[in-house]
């Protein structure tokens, strides 16, 4: 009998690339939970994964989680941009907090069942002078008010809370730069800045800082929840790496090859982007076999070239 994977946010970009590549394969029944199920069916009719109810059924999110039976259920809900926080810090709290306590509720009545969180290079904060190692601590500075800070302050919470929760099996990914083809080049990333730039023919506005991200392929994603699906007794957090990092200098020549990207550079301009380092040299997950295939070029070049057979997501 196939393992059944209950995934949470199933409208949201990592949700939709682990959903791509689950339902391609076709090892695991999905119960997608999404606010907008009818989008997230538009999502498979698009992209070609209509499936019975015998490989993917879809529900409300408020329907969590409902007389379904699953084996392991991904918390993939998120924000689409930073004005869900500015706008509403407390609805942010509060909504993440309820969806955690759900999940956590149904695995207190099967122990068994093994929850996967999606989490963040941001419980580390802002200081990203330099690479993130195992020598790092997790804090946070409740000092200061920055609204921004709730993001991390909110993912750090989580965290503690499930370490606190020792008995059940429950698992944070730690996940730093994403990229899949199934971004919108309307959020703020900085490689969805690029693609709006190449699409609407504009120059792609930038500064001499040099900074190095490490953009996970949907495919590692994979492989590492696979692993923790046929693992027992776990409690524990992992940060996910590429098989390569990349810098922001290699990411714009092959823009400007490639794709014929202008780029010009301002001295003045602040990028949102300015972590100089935003990956982790942690190796801790490759004691539980995660090996990366793709490295962070490769995992643009490969997503791209999808993209451009299909064209470019202007929305979720």
């Amino acid at each position: 009998m196939k393992p059944v994977i209950a995934i949470l946010g199933s409208n949201g970009l990592i949700a939709k690339s682990i959903i791509h590549y689950l339902l391609s394969e076709n090892k695991e029944k999905l119960i997608l939970f999404s606010r907008y199920p009818d989008n997230v069916e538009s999502f498979l009719r698009k992209n070609n994964l209509n499936c019975g109810k015998e490989q993917a059924i879809i529900r409300s999110l408020c329907d969590f989680p409902s007389n379904d039976q699953f084996d392991l259920v991904i918390n993939a809900t998120g924000i689409t941009s930073k004005d869900d926080i500015e706008n509403a810090p407390a609805q942010f709290i509060k909504s993440h907090e309820e969806i955690d306590s759900m999940i956590i509720s149904s695995l207190e009545k099967n122990s068994k069942k093994i929850y996967v969180n999606i989490s963040s290079g941001a419980v580390y904060g802002k200081d990203f002078s330099n690479p993130i190692d195992d020598n790092r601590s997790v804090t946070f500075d409740f000092s200061k008010k920055e609204k921004m800070d709730i993001y991390s302050m909110m993912k750090i919470y989580l965290e503690a809370k499930h370490r606190a929760l020792s008995h059940l099996n429950i698992v944070d990914l730690r996940i730093f730069s994403y990229f899949s083809r199934h971004i919108s080049i309307d959020s703020h990333f900085f490689l969805a800045q690029i693609l709006s730039s190449i699409e609407s023919k504009q120059t792609f506005i930038t500064n001499d800082e040099e900074i190095y991200r490490d953009y996970l392929h949907p495919e590692d994603l994979v492989q590492m929840i696979r692993i923790i699906l046929n693992k027992e007794n776990i409690n524990d957090f992992y940060d996910l790496y590429s098989r390569e990092t990349i810098s922001k200098s290699e990411i714009l020549e092959l823009f400007q090859k490639k794709y014929n990207l202008n780029i010009e550079k301002k001295c003045t301009y602040h990028s949102i982007n300015s972590k100089k380092y935003y990956f982790t040299t942690s190796r801790k997950a490759a004691i539980s076999g995660y090996i990366p295939k793709y490295s962070s070029m490769e995992t643009i070049k490969k997503e791209i070239a999808y993209m451009n057979k299909t064209g470019i997501n202007k929305k979720y």
